[in-house]
């Protein structure tokens, strides 16, 4: 878990028991830190992390609750990572991770302390260092916290993963306005993570069309220069090939999609 311990004291246990709604959750303030960190998004790995030792919380239907996650954010038009991993494992690192972390504890026999936030991290490269990288949290939704009885714990979640997702989706919709490509998000946001690791590239860097077949270097496959699954590889990692016989001897295999 990502927030640690967070009990607090009993008078601000009480506290937070007199303000918070008991038998649901309310919907929390948006998260104002949206800008350029959501900007050129398009796809996300998934992951809810939630207490498997607290019976009540681990025994809930999560592989249905994730589900109900991933639907809400490819209803925003966002893809799901896991869902073609095999066709972007090698630059797997560079996809941002939604993480719900949900943290649960008994305050007494019947009720229960809910503590609940998502946390976006992606890569960001060191501008100065250009081939160091580092995985960081670059968005962070307003935390959540409720006390709930006992019986209620398996409706509250999936209402509170609901409104996370919520927030996420009004964030990233604000950073991506309809109509706005990609391309031109980047040239208006000179701050941007992607504007950043442009900068930090090589002069000498050439673009992958200048090759008839390219690479990711860690990768065991090689594509054509206009494949799909090419055009995902970051300028930082990209080799390429003149020839396919120069690829085959660089011990890459032809990728299944492109067929090079």
């Amino acid at each position: 878990m990502r927030t640690g311990k967070f009990l607090p004291p009993l008078a601000a246990v009480i506290a937070v028991f007199c303000c918070s709604v008991l038998y649901g959750a309310a919907e929390p303030p948006p998260a104002d830190q949206s800008g350029q960190a959501l900007a050129d998004i398009r796809e996300l790995n998934v992951s809810i992390e939630y207490p498997d030792d607290e019976p009540n919380i681990a025994n809930l239907p999560w592989k249905e609750i994730q589900d109900n996650v991933e639907k809400r954010l490819k209803g925003a038009g966002l893809k799901i990572a896991s869902e073609h991993y095999q066709e972007i494992k090698a630059t797997a690192i560079e996809i941002p991770e939604l993480v719900i972390s949900v943290e649960a504890r008994i305050y007494d026999s019947q009720r229960y302390v809910l503590h609940v936030q998502s946390f976006l991290s992606r890569v960001v490269y060191l501008a100065k260092e250009r081939r160091l990288l580092i995985r960081a949290d670059v968005w962070k939704s307003t935390p959540e916290m409720l006390m709930t009885p006992v019986r209620y714990v398996s409706s509250v979640i999936p209402s509170l993963l609901a409104n996370q997702v919520l927030v996420f989706v009004n964030d990233y919709s604000k950073a991506n306005p309809a109509g706005v490509t990609v391309s031109d998000v980047n040239t208006a946001g000179s701050g941007s993570l992607k504007a950043a690791k442009e900068r930090a590239k090589p002069a000498v860097e050439q673009p992958a069309v200048e090759y008839k077949y390219v690479s990711s270097k860690n990768g065991e496959v090689f594509h054509k220069a206009g494949c799909a699954s090419a055009k995902r590889i970051s300028p930082g990692n990209l080799v390429g090939y003149n020839s396919r016989d120069e690829a085959i001897q660089a011990d890459k295999r032809p990728c299944k999609q492109c067929k090079p």
